[in-house]
C-alpha cells in the first residue's frame, strides 16, 4: 500500500472524517496536497461534495477538518474522483522526476518551496509548483499513472498579476 493510500485509510477511520461522511454520504476524495520546503505543513486531502459543488479540506495529523466546505476553484464541470488505485507513481517518484527535471531543463534554478496536488484532471496527475530563489517559478503536470512529464512551464513571478 503506497503512503497516499495509508494517509487517506487513516484519515477516513478517523472521528472527524466518520462525521463529515454521515452528513456527506456522497462525498469522495478529489486531491491531495502536500507542502515542501519553507513554512512545511502537513499533507491535506480534499473532498468534494458533488451535491453542493464544494470542497471540504482536512488536514493531516492531527486529522481533522480544517474549515467548512468552500466553493471549488474549478473549470466549468464536475471535479473527478481520484482513485488511488490508478495511481501507480508515489509522492516520492514524483518529487524525483522533478529533481531530475530541474537537473536537466532548469540546472540554474534552486526551488525554495514545492507543493505536490495529486488530483485527476484527464487522467491522474501530479501538479507541482516549484518557487525558486530567483523569483521564478516553475509548474510541472506528472502523469500519475506512468511517470510522464506531460508540461512543464516556467514564469516570473512578478508577472502574475500582469495580463497579455
Amino acid at each position: 500500500m503506497s503512503t497516499e493510500q495509508t494517509l487517506i485509510k487513516q484519515l477516513e477511520k478517523s472521528n472527524a472524517f466518520q462525521a463529515f461522511k454521515k452528513q456527506h454520504p456522497s462525498a469522495y476524495l478529489a486531491h491531495l496536497f502536500f507542502v515542501e520546503g519553507t513554512g512545511e505543513q502537513s499533507p491535506e486531502a480534499g473532498y468534494y461534495l458533488p451535491e453542493e459543488d464544494k470542497i471540504a479540506i482536512f488536514s493531516t495529523y492531527p486529522f481533522r477538518l480544517k474549515e467548512p466546505p468552500q466553493s471549488v476553484f474549478k473549470k466549468e464541470g464536475t471535479v473527478k474522483p481520484l482513485d488511488l488505485r490508478h495511481v501507480a507513481v508515489s509522492l516520492s517518484s514524483a518529487k524525483k522526476t522533478l529533481k531530475q527535471l530541474l537537473a536537466d531543463k532548469h540546472p540554474a534554478l534552486t526551488a525554495t518551496k514545492t507543493i505536490l496536488i495529486l488530483q485527476h484532471l484527464d487522467e491522474p496527475i501530479w501538479n507541482a509548483t516549484l518557487v525558486t530563489t530567483s523569483l521564478q517559478f516553475l509548474n510541472v503536470k506528472i502523469s500519475a499513472k506512468s511517470g510522464r512529464v506531460i508540461s512543464d512551464d516556467i514564469h516570473n513571478i512578478m508577472s502574475l498579476g500582469t495580463r497579455k
